[in-house]
């Protein structure tokens, strides 16, 4: 694939394979330097924002993914950048050590502090536009997110916390579907009650997440 780099350039970017494709949504792929190349889907609607992803990056939150590049289409127009390639992990998200979770997400908590604090509002934060590696966990799509007025302080603040907090209780509900002794527990219910930062908090009591799952099992029956 050829772009322009900031510099109106010419760049070649090798492909080597295919990451994702889905239905109406931004094309991801590997490079054959083991990069990731993130090509967006233009819609009339929705024009990337370049201004914003360089205001993000330059935040350096812990837990975010780097762009590397910035690449544009022939009429200088934001159209894909280069990152790093983050390898998933296979490793079962209740069987490893809880201080995997309460390490990474404490940092996460702190992050999107951060964001709040620069009127960022956060969107779309899930288990798909997270990568969880065997050390970090990476979040590696910030498209959606938008600028916010600054007397909305109030509202982003608790946007952005809602948004780290059920990223952890996602990861942790999905865990659940390899136990059979979990998987036919609604923990979404419960966790509609809880406080992020106290559940990471709660984790830490643990040596295992799965441990503190069937806790939580108990209190719901």
């Amino acid at each position: 694939m050829y772009f322009y780099d900031h510099n109106y350039k010419l760049v070649r970017v090798p492909i080597t394979e295919k990451i994702s494709h889905p239905l109406n949504s931004h094309r991801v792929y590997k490079t054959s330097d083991g990069r990731c190349l993130k090509r967006f889907r233009i819609f009339p609607w929705a024009e990337p924002d370049l201004e914003l992803e360089q205001r993000i990056q330059n935040l350096q939150l812990k837990h975010f993914f780097e762009i590397q590049e910035y690449l544009f289409n022939k009429s200088g127009d934001y159209r894909a950048f280069l990152m790093p390639y983050y390898e998933r992990s296979s490793k079962d998200i209740l069987t490893r050590t809880s201080d995997y979770l309460t390490d990474n997400f404490s940092e996460i908590f702190d992050s999107f502090d951060r964001l709040s604090l620069a009127f960022i509002e956060a969107r779309d934060t899930n288990l798909e536009n997270s990568i969880f590696t065997d050390q970090d966990i990476i979040l590696i799509d910030t498209e959606r997110y938008c600028d916010a007025d600054v007397d909305e302080r109030d509202t982003v603040s608790d946007n952005n916390y809602s948004e780290a907090s059920w990223l952890l209780f996602s990861s942790l509900i999905k865990g659940t579907k390899n136990h059979s002794d979990l998987s036919d527990t609604d923990f979404y219910k419960w966790f509609k009650n809880q406080d992020g930062r106290t559940v990471c908090s709660d984790l830490a009591n643990y040596k295992y997440p799965i441990e503190y799952m069937r806790k939580v099992k108990q209190k719901i029956k």
